[in-house]
């Protein structure tokens, strides 16, 4: 129902004047607005027509949660947008600019990250999950993968592309040691006095495990231990899934009929390019190479990660194993995943649509006949 307004917007515009610059752009805000219009009406009335969750009291709780959804589509929003500057700026800048643009773009990905996690905690911890590390980190991943051509030339550039990637069994590693967990809660009591409440207490490490249900936000070493377990399983299953889907979209953008409208068909001598920044035959390459050598060291990692936590942490194998018999067994979990990978490869593709005209901006083709 979202695409009907953009359709209606976008069709006259086409057959009349054609296109305009970042006109994507305007695609992905109307789809939001009536994204976020929808959900505001269905939390109206989804409570109105439950009168048995009233009975329950679950009214405010379906408020928040759905109050959260609200908020996150401003935010995907954002994202988007700076995705589509970044397309612009590998564009013009230097490879030792875009180097340190990406050390920019993954530390504004981590914090990002945090965001998404706090803003989900009123959800179940599994949606939480996904949303916050299953999502967020497949769809940097796979945005990465698909501009890696646009880099030209640069190892720097794609070792810093692949800064968080690289980086799983580390973080994976530290944030099962009980040093990190001290260190975490004396930066909670220095620098988070409205979390702490101003009480010392709030930040002291306690290492019972009473409360299974955490959401690893509290400071019980155990609950924190299970739920890092489970973040870092998702942001290396939604690393993968990125790299794999680029692999497989990326033949059929090549070598498709439709090929025309995306920069990773080289024109030939017989073709009129759309824009001025089609990829060579060189740099499709590198970045196939690029996506394999990924999906094989965050494989590696997942592998090195299970048996450090089996050889380590024993306690600890329940809750691995657990989740990715759900993850891979449960047909509604895989199904979340397919659909999460599904609409973010939508997305990332559009950005480089001749259309769109967010990758080709100063092209001046693209008007239906």
């Amino acid at each position: 129902m979202a695409a009907l307004p953009v359709i209606a917007f976008f069709v006259p515009i086409s057959m009349t004047i054609g296109s305009f610059p970042y006109q994507g752009i305007v695609g992905f805000f109307l789809t939001d607005v009536c994204t976020f219009v929808y959900f505001f009406v269905l939390r109206k009335r989804m409570v109105e027509f439950r009168p048995d969750q009233r009975e329950k009291g679950e009214i405010e709780n379906m408020h928040r949660r759905y109050s959260v959804i609200l908020q996150s589509i401003p935010s995907r929003f954002g994202a988007v947008c700076v995705y589509a500057a970044y397309l612009y700026a590998i564009q013009k800048l230097d490879n030792d600019v875009i180097t340190g643009l990406n050390l920019i773009m993954a530390l504004g990905t981590t914090l990002f990250r945090v965001y998404l996690q706090r803003l989900f905690n009123v959800c179940h911890k599994d949606v939480n999950c996904y949303a916050a590390f299953l999502f967020l980190y497949c769809g940097q991943s796979m945005f990465f993968t698909f501009a890696t051509p646009g880099y030209k030339s640069g190892v720097s550039t794609y070792i810093t592309a692949a800064a968080n990637p690289a980086t799983f069994f580390l973080w994976g590693v530290l944030h099962q040691s009980q040093t990190w967990f001290r260190f975490r809660n004396w930066l909670k009591r220095c620098y988070y006095p409205s979390f702490c409440q101003g009480n010392h207490l709030f930040s002291l490490s306690i290492w019972e495990d009473v409360n299974f249900d955490g959401r690893g936000s509290e400071n019980f070493f155990p609950s924190y231990q299970r739920i890092k377990v489970q973040n870092e399983i998702s942001s290396m299953m939604g690393t993968m899934y990125a790299a794999l889907f680029y692999i497989i979209v990326s033949v059929s953008l090549r070598y498709l009929p439709n090929k025309h409208h995306f920069p990773y068909y080289q024109p030939s001598d017989d073709h009129t390019a759309v824009g001025y920044t089609e990829f060579t035959y060189e740099e499709y390459e590198n970045s196939l190479i690029f996506a394999g050598l990924v999906f094989f060291f965050v494989a590696m990692s997942m592998l090195f990660y299970r048996m450090y936590l089996f050889y380590f942490y024993p306690s600890l194998r329940p809750i691995f194993r657990e989740f990715m018999w759900k993850a891979h067994l449960q047909p509604h979990k895989l199904g979340l995943q397919m659909m999460i990978v599904s609409v973010i490869g939508m997305g990332v593709v559009k950005l480089f649509m001749s259309y769109s005209r967010i990758w080709w901006v100063h092209s001046g083709v693209c008007k239906l006949e």
